[in-house]
């Protein structure tokens, strides 16, 4: 016997949005989502990217319930996800020669590593022009991936197999942390309680 249409329909649960920059999409974004669904059995999750000083903004302004971000520098924001170390990489068929004028694909100038990665190149004196400056992560791999350039990201948004450069020569690269932001208004269906709960559990995952 078929079952009654109005049985198929999916059960609506709570409404809460999620974002977070594409660089954790792959990696951070899905052991969130996990936990979130593990303590709200029925929820209604929006998801959305951009980069972190975007979300933060919409944050602020009550658009968003929660935020996956990099934590800025000297703060305590949010709670702590796990931490991360810049490193630079390239495809694994790209000829990197240590006295090569180096082709650079980085983030835009909000990023963290973007900085340091500039002047640390500048203050070795090691030649390189910026191939590009991305405001994603797909397109910084991408262009990596052609053989375009070497990129700078952080450690835990390599999901494309691209190869760490094992270079000393190199300028290193800040540890950077992740963190998941609380949005702090009346309507937010996600109380900080479980944001605190979803940071401890999301400690075992690693």
């Amino acid at each position: 016997m078929m079952k009654p249409i109005n049985n198929l329909k999916p059960v609506v649960g709570k409404l809460a949005c999620l974002a977070c920059p594409d660089d954790y999409a792959g990696t951070v974004l899905p052991k969130v989502v996990a936990l979130l669904h593990k303590h709200i059995p029925q929820l209604d999750l929006q998801i959305s990217c951009a980069p972190t000083n975007q979300l933060k903004t919409q944050l602020d302004q009550g658009l968003l319930d929660m935020v996956i971000a990099t934590r800025s520098p000297s703060s305590e924001e949010g709670y702590f996800l796990e931490s991360s170390k810049g490193v630079w990489v390239k495809s694994a068929e790209f000829n990197y020669q240590s006295a090569m004028t180096l082709p650079v694909a980085i983030f835009q100038r909000d990023c963290k590593f973007h900085q340091a990665a500039i002047e640390g190149l500048l203050k070795a004196e090691r030649p390189f022009n910026i191939v590009a400056c991305c405001g994603s992560l797909s397109a910084l791999t991408a262009l990596v991936k052609a053989n375009l350039a070497v990129g700078v990201m952080a450690e835990v948004s390599n999901t494309q197999e691209l190869v760490t450069v094992t270079d000393s020569t190199l300028p290193p690269l800040p540890v950077i942390d992740i963190v998941l932001l609380h949005a702090n208004h009346a309507h937010n269906p996600i109380k900080r309680e479980l944001v605190k709960l979803i940071a401890a559990d999301y400690a075992l995952t690693l």
